[in-house]
């Protein structure tokens, strides 16, 4: 990809992939390589998604980035390689957004952290949705982080592991910012 694929305003979508990798091209230094806002019920399911950091000098690195939205997926992927020297580079990157499911997947060689939920209202006061119309002030309450593997990739899925590699797997694999009622199990973390 040259660009983000953005996915605004949407509702209702499923993107499934096998075999096929989402790649960031070189140097296309972008903030966010696939973009949801203002979305609801948006699934992404069997994607491998690359962000080629390494080829990368500037933008925030993020793979998945949701804001404002409602009930998004991410299920039985692969994302990886975004922008490990950035601390504001997420895999899975979810602000806003209540009902957030992470499940199946695996992340590995990201910066900051693999996955990234929450909210940082100023005010730090709370606005529960009452229905699903606005999410403009909502916390990324409600996620669901499950059967998940993270850190360095395995070398049995990949025999080009160089030293670098190896030394830097993420961060940290979940970081939950001002959330409620989230459930985190099930997940392997694994280390160099």
């Amino acid at each position: 990809l040259a660009s983000t694929w953005n996915f605004s305003s949407r509702e209702n979508i499923t993107v499934t992939g096998t075999q096929a990798t989402l790649k960031a091209k070189d140097a296309s230094n972008m903030d966010w390589m696939i973009l949801v806002s203002a979305s609801k019920y948006i699934i992404f399911d069997s994607l491998r998604v690359d962000g080629n950091f390494i080829n990368q000098t500037t933008g925030a690195g993020r793979g998945i980035s949701v804001s404002d939205s409602l009930d998004i997926q991410v299920l039985n992927s692969h994302v990886f390689n975004f922008n490990g020297a950035s601390s504001q580079s997420f895999a899975f990157f979810c602000w806003r957004s209540p009902n957030c499911v992470v499940r199946g997947s695996l992340f590995y060689n990201n910066g900051a952290a693999d996955i990234r939920m929450g909210t940082d209202l100023a005010d730090g006061t709370r606005d529960f949705l009452l229905d699903d119309t606005d999410t403009a002030k909502s916390f990324s309450d409600n996620c669901v982080i499950t059967n998940n593997r993270f850190g360095i990739f395995p070398f049995s899925e990949f025999s080009t592991a160089t030293d670098w590699d190896r030394k830097n797997a993420s961060q940290g694999a979940v970081q939950l910012v001002s959330t409620r009622g989230c459930v985190v199990s099930n997940n392997v973390m694994y280390s160099p």
